[in-house]
Order: C-alpha cells, then sequence, then structure tokens
C-alpha cells in the first residue's frame, strides 16, 4: 500500500506576488503600501534589494489586512473603494472642489481660460493656414528661383530664405476670425 505523504510535506507554498500586483489586488496605490510596510506592519515575504523585488505572500496579506480592517483603521477595501471618512473631511473634500470649480469658472469668464475644443479649433486653422502657405512656395518661386539660379546659388538661397521667413511672419500673425486683436502688418506674401 503506497505511502501517503505527511501533511506538512504536501502542502506547497503560497504563490508569491510582487509590489505591483499587491497594488492591483488591494486596489490601492504604490505609496499605500509602501507606507503599509515602513509603518503598519505589512507582511513582507521576501524582502527586496537592489535587483531583487519585494515579494508579498497572499494569505499572510489578507489576513494583515483583514485584522487591520477588524482594528477599525481606514484602510480602502479591495476595488480601491476606500473607507468612509469623517463627515467633517468630508465637508472640506466637498468645499474645496466647489472653491475650484468657481474658480476656474471665473477664469473662464474672464477669458483666462480657454475650453480645449476651442484650442483645438484655432491649431488646425493655424496649422491649415501654415500648410497652404508652404505648399504655395513651390509654384510661387519656380520661375524666380530660375531666374536667380544664373546669379548663383547663394542668390537661390537667399530667394527661399526670404520667401520662407515672409511665410513664417505671416504664420506668425495669424488671429483667428472675429479675434479682438488685430493681425500685424508684415508687409511679406509668399
Amino acid at each position: 500500500m503506497p505511502q501517503r505523504p505527511s501533511p506538512s510535506r504536501s502542502r506547497t507554498p503560497s504563490p508569491l506576488v510582487s509590489r505591483a500586483q499587491l497594488v492591483a489586488y488591494l486596489g490601492v496605490n504604490l505609496r499605500t503600501v509602501l507606507r503599509w510596510e515602513e509603518h503598519e506592519g505589512l507582511p513582507v515575504a521576501v524582502p527586496g534589494g537592489p535587483g531583487r523585488p519585494t515579494q508579498y505572500e497572499m494569505p499572510a496579506v489578507l489576513r494583515w489586512y483583514v485584522q487591520r480592517a477588524k482594528a477599525g483603521a481606514a484602510a480602502p477595501a479591495p476595488g480601491g473603494v476606500g473607507a468612509v471618512a469623517d463627515l467633517d473631511t468630508e465637508r472640506a473634500r466637498l468645499a474645496a472642489i466647489q472653491r475650484r470649480r468657481t474658480e476656474l469658472d471665473v477664469q473662464q469668464r474672464e477669458g483666462d481660460l480657454v475650453p480645449r475644443a476651442e484650442i483645438a479649433a484655432a491649431w488646425a486653422e493655424i496649422l491649415g493656414a501654415v500648410r497652404a502657405g508652404l505648399l504655395a512656395l513651390p509654384a510661387a518661386l519656380a520661375e524666380p528661383a530660375t531666374l536667380a539660379a544664373r546669379e548663383g546659388p547663394r542668390a537661390v538661397e537667399a530667394l527661399l530664405r526670404d520667401r520662407v521667413t515672409a511665410a513664417l511672419k505671416e504664420a506668425a500673425a495669424w488671429r483667428p476670425p472675429g479675434s479682438e486683436q488685430p493681425a500685424e502688418q508684415t508687409g511679406a506674401t509668399a
């Protein structure tokens, strides 16, 4: 009759998890886990070191976590939901959020804050104007470049530099239609 292994020999050790896995399992951030290790006795199975990650046994961590919760500590629940804070803390948090929202509303009304969609639309318009100006350069420069080529490479270079500089100045002076600030007169044409 085959011998059964003793319970102590058949028991396999708990699989170890990394710090990143523990953060994900418990739904907390890395700083919380580090604080728990340093100040609250979170059990570490294999301490980390240079080139070695810290590892944890989940059963031991879960036992510690449950004991901590039973003891009344404000431990976030798995899934990151978080423990119930006292009423004064929640009121202060809400007041801070409302204050920040009011500040943002005032900044927007005063024109110091522009909605993201308006910025994206303006950039699209600017880039379209720059693109059109640059695409027009070859046709506009074909004949003058041919004439400048008779004078040598330096004349062609000067012609190109002047026309590209003029196109960039025009792009820099661009203002959205209906803008209160008039575009600067550059006198340059592409």
